[in-house]
């Protein structure tokens, strides 16, 4: 019999709500959401291209959705499988 055991680690940022169709564009290299979301204009947008490479890397599932009350919200799933 085979046991899956999973590990999850989340993380939430403040500000507005990206909306659905932005979120996706956030996980390759180099993309940036609109400078005046969050009044800064600072950064590569290298961050989450660089979760997303190193989640695909440990076969992981990275999701990504609009926060309740604004802002981001960035789940990892870490699944693991024993015998």
């Amino acid at each position: 019999m085979r046991r899956t055991r999973q590990a999850t680690c989340k993380h939430g940022t403040p500000g507005r709500h990206p909306r659905a169709p932005q979120i996706q564009r956030l996980f390759p290299p180099f993309q940036k959401l609109a400078s005046d979301r969050h009044g800064r204009r600072d950064g590569y947008g290298l961050g989450l291209a660089i979760v997303n490479a190193v989640v695909q890397a440990h076969h992981a599932t990275l999701t990504a959705d609009a926060g309740v009350d604004g802002g981001l919200n960035v789940a990892i799933r870490f699944d693991s499988q024993s015998a």
